[in-house]
């Protein structure tokens, strides 16, 4: 959704609104604070995964 309203493409600007309004979203929930199970642990990142994948240079380097 922030791609989508955002015109711009920069990375500072697009990492400041993802820390602005949806961090604080993910983190109102008591997983964050201590995620029992793996699987938690997978949903909670996936978030920001998701989000960084989008992101010109940001992307993870996966060396096999």
């Amino acid at each position: 959704m922030i791609l989508r309203c955002f015109l711009t493409r920069d990375q500072f600007v697009l990492i400041r609104a993802f820390k602005i309004y949806v961090r604080p979203l993910v983190e109102y929930a008591s997983h964050v604070w201590s995620p029992v199970s793996h699987a938690q642990i997978e949903k909670l990142e996936k978030v920001q995964r998701r989000f960084t994948k989008r992101l010109f240079g940001l992307q993870l380097v996966c060396s096999v």
